[in-house]
């Protein structure tokens, strides 16, 4: 029985958390292995994530993206736990967890996100489970303040890039999956979102359509879970000829609207991961977050 395997059956599946949010800083771990898939990774191990992409939305609402230094540290435990992640949205901004730092690590009650929270209370993070979804070759996630304090967010879409001569130059496929996020609204309250996501790639177009569907509060303040429709997201993307780099526009039902970042992971584009931020400046609302699917 694989690692992986042995991780599925030992995932929590219920946790009552109360997640309430906020930014932080912290030094990165070391690594020892490079991610591949995750069918490679072995527990009591750290596994180095190198490709991918980010998002981040500043204070003053500004959202920026880049597919440089991009990277994350994850590490298993024997009993296919997550005990300690590094997730570096860039130089300047990255968080770490650790079990042994006193930080909480908590799978939510759907199994298809681990939750994170320092031990301090000053941050939370998001990362999504590759089980639940059958991924391979990547993982997204998505942090900032805890509580009342949210000014800004980050996430991060990692994992094993597909090779440009892997992307299929005709046909179509259907990519689902899952996304996550940090919302704060505007009054500054922070929370972790989760939904479902699908992609629609036209591989002849270089075109592609992207929505989620079934957004809910993983948790906030008061430990209450609820469903919000209006952060459910739309959005078109393209990409070059030669290129495995994706952007477009997204837009919320409720209004928000910003840019979205993508690159196809796996030997053959196998899977899509993804970030976005979107804002909106007359309600102060902003939402940070990662996606991910497998065709």
């Amino acid at each position: 029985m694989t690692f992986l395997l042995r991780l599925a059956l030992l995932l929590p599946i219920l946790f009552s958390i109360l997640l309430i949010g906020c930014a932080g800083k912290k030094s990165s771990t070391s690594s020892n292995g490079e991610f591949t898939s995750w069918g490679a990774v072995s527990p009591n191990v750290t596994t180095h994530f190198s490709s991918g992409n980010s998002t981040a939305i500043s204070s003053g609402g500004t959202v920026s993206q880049t597919s440089s230094n991009v990277n994350a540290n994850i590490l298993y435990d024997s009993g296919g736990n997550i005990s300690a992640v590094t997730l570096n949205q860039s130089p300047l901004n990255f968080v770490s967890y650790s079990v042994s730092a006193g930080d909480s690590i908590l799978n939510d009650a759907s199994g298809a996100n681990t939750i994170f929270t320092s031990k301090n209370q000053t941050t939370i993070g998001i990362l999504a489970n590759p089980i639940p979804y059958g991924f391979q070759y990547q993982t997204y996630g998505a942090w900032g303040a805890f509580g009342n304090a949210g000014s800004a967010g980050y996430a991060v879409s990692i994992g094993s890039l597909s090779p440009v001569g892997g992307i299929p130059s005709v046909g179509n496929a259907v990519f689902n999956g899952g996304a996550n996020g940090y919302l704060i609204d505007g009054s500054k309250y922070s929370y972790v979102i989760n939904a479902l996501m699908t992609a629609n790639v036209d591989f002849s177009a270089r075109q592609i359509t992207f929505s989620t569907t079934q957004t809910s509060i993983v948790g906030k303040s008061g430990g209450i879970t609820s469903s919000l429709p209006g952060l459910n997201l739309s959005g078109n993307m393209s990409y070059s000829s030669g290129s495995n780099r994706i952007t477009g526009t997204v837009s919320s039902a409720s209004g928000m609207s910003g840019n979205i970042i993508a690159n196809f992971y796996g030997p053959s584009a196998n899977e899509i991961g993804g970030t976005f931020g979107l804002t909106q400046p007359t309600s102060g609302n902003s939402l940070v977050g990662g996606f991910g699917g497998k065709r």
